[in-house]
């Protein structure tokens, strides 16, 4: 499965964001243009990758103090 098949199955608005499963680092999400998110539409998603998550943002001034928690999903990108 493509992640544009995942995202396909997402309803509007949902959240999410695509991690490497070699590298675990953040490719990419919801928030970024529309030209970064084509160039990982055509990868392929790892098995049993598509996980539950939450978006934490925290406050800029008070660092202990969360502004906002916004549920996401999370997809593991295989080969990144």
């Amino acid at each position: 499965m493509t992640v544009r098949e995942v995202l396909d199955l997402l309803f509007y608005g949902t959240h999410w964001q695509l991690v490497g499963a070699t590298t675990g680092k953040k490719l990419c999400d919801n928030y970024n243009k529309k030209e970064t998110r084509e160039k990982y539409m055509d990868l392929r998603v790892c098995d049993q990758a598509i996980s539950a998550d939450f978006r934490v943002q925290k406050d800029s001034v008070v660092k202990s103090m969360t502004n906002y928690i916004r549920p996401m999903v999370t997809i593991w990108v295989s080969g990144k």
